[in-house]
């Protein structure tokens, strides 16, 4: 076990031990699946992406590509049909990544990831289009999972092949889009099945502090509370 509060990835360092526990789970190439939930701001998208750079750059692994993908889901009312094509309409759901990128790489590191879009080392492919896809020697991050039903959690889940690894990302408390209920998700079925609390494929981490800004807990306390149940 590493102690990544005073050993960084890609510059990011754990700011609690809930981060830590997270980082040593993503950069275990032993774990196939990391299953990760959190508040807004608890640093899930931050920590994949800087385990995801840090194992694409180490070249004793098997990653080698990084796959990015999420649901089209807007928050509140549907954007309606965007113009252009498939990337330029997946294009405006990607704020999470890009931001977080910014946050690892700085704004001059944005011209790195075009390169690396270029060469195909990143991959950027919205949720709906996944079937039939085999991801191999990739390290796939799917955001905002939260949503998705139990068909579309498996369709994910069964696109991983020989070499790869996939990182579910979710916050139960932001279902816009889909308001179906929590226990009727894919993620809920994942994280509360005894075959995935059995197997030494999955690794499910809970994170429960927020360290974006203290203004993003007032928010979760006055609008969320404690839990959703709904």
């Amino acid at each position: 076990v590493v102690d990544f509060t005073k050993e960084d990835v890609e510059g990011i360092r754990a700011r609690n031990k809930e981060q830590n526990f997270l980082l040593n789970a993503l950069m275990d190439p032993d774990i196939p699946c990391v299953i990760v939930e959190g508040k807004a701001g608890s640093g899930k998208t931050l920590c994949a992406l800087a385990a995801a750079f840090a194992l694409l750059r180490n070249r004793g692994t098997t990653y080698k590509k990084i796959i990015l993908t999420r649901p089209m889901d807007p928050v509140g009312l549907s954007l309606g049909a965007l113009p252009g094509d498939k990337d330029e309409k997946f294009l405006p759901y990607l704020g999470n990544y890009f931001s977080n990128l910014e946050v690892i790489l700085g704004r001059g590191g944005m011209g790195y990831v075009e390169k690396m879009l270029d060469k195909g080392q990143i991959e950027i492919v919205p949720m709906q289009l996944i079937g039939g896809i085999s991801w191999h020697n990739a390290y796939v991050i799917a955001d905002e999972v939260q949503s998705l039903s139990r068909e579309e959690m498996y369709a994910l889940g069964t696109r991983i092949a020989d070499g790869s690894k996939l990182v579910l990302l979710g916050d139960s408390a932001q279902r816009y889009g889909k308001r179906v209920k929590r226990e009727d998700t894919g993620l809920w079925q994942m994280v509360h099945s005894p075959t995935t609390h059995l197997t030494p494929l999955v690794s499910y981490l809970k994170l429960i502090k927020q360290e974006r800004h203290p203004l993003c807990d007032i928010f979760h306390k006055v609008l969320i509370g404690d839990d959703d149940a709904s």
